[in-house]
């Protein structure tokens, strides 16, 4: 099973996070794997299996490159605040992600101009995509995709039009093939929840979440 996934946990300046931020108990590490992707080409640049402490003992405990247990730990590996990863789970075992971090008190923005950058819902609470707004898109291009957890076929694809440029009417989410007439503000984004985002215009974009409390 594949899963989209996100770091739920941020660090307290809110900036970046460390694989050791969080565990992932429960995966199989001869099938089980995360991996984080390139934000313009989408090749992996990290893939990485969770040792937990119970099983593997203090010593191998955190996060391991998958071709080399035991010998590159991953712990230290740093990431932008709101990078995104995707989960291969092929061997169906419950796997339970546990996060660490400070919870932001407000609202927060990510700006990028990579083609193909992930993000995802960080905060611990559930939101839909009318909690999420976004500058700088453009609608012949431009636009967000989820994907199903086990076939990785896309779900949702959507794109922002802001207030500003199109009008209260029909400022929001759409589905990019009927702009205008297929609203997806209700589109449900759980905590935790990552997407994947294509930016081939290479504008400057921003994507603005809400504050949890």
């Amino acid at each position: 099973m594949w899963t989209p996934m996100f770091n739920a946990g941020v660090t307290t300046a809110g900036t970046t996070y460390t694989l050791g931020d969080f565990k992932g108990v429960g995966m199989d590490i001869t099938s089980d794997f995360i991996q984080f992707l390139d934000q313009d080409t989408l090749e992996t640049t990290v893939s990485a299996v969770y040792l937990d402490e119970e099983t593997y003992g203090s010593e191998y405990a955190g996060w391991w490159d998958i071709n080399d247990l035991g010998g590159t730990s991953l712990n230290d590996q740093t990431f932008s605040f709101a990078t995104s990863f995707l989960a291969a789970f092929p061997s169906g075992n419950e796997i339970i992600f546990t996060f660490a971090g400070s919870v932001l008190s407000g609202s927060k923005t990510i700006s990028t101009s990579a083609q193909s950058p992930m993000f995802g819902n960080f905060q611990p609470i559930d939101l839909t995509l009318a909690d999420i707004t976004a500058t700088g898109m453009d609608i012949t291009s431009d636009f967000i995709q989820f994907l199903d957890a086990d076939t990785l076929e896309t779900t949702v694809s959507a794109v922002y039009l802001d207030e500003e440029t199109y009008g209260s009417e029909y400022a929001g989410w759409w589905d990019i093939n009927d702009l205008g007439g297929t609203p997806l503000n209700d589109t449900p984004v759980p905590a935790g929840q990552g997407f994947l985002a294509a930016f081939p215009s290479g504008n400057e974009i921003t994507i603005t979440f809400p504050a949890a409390l």
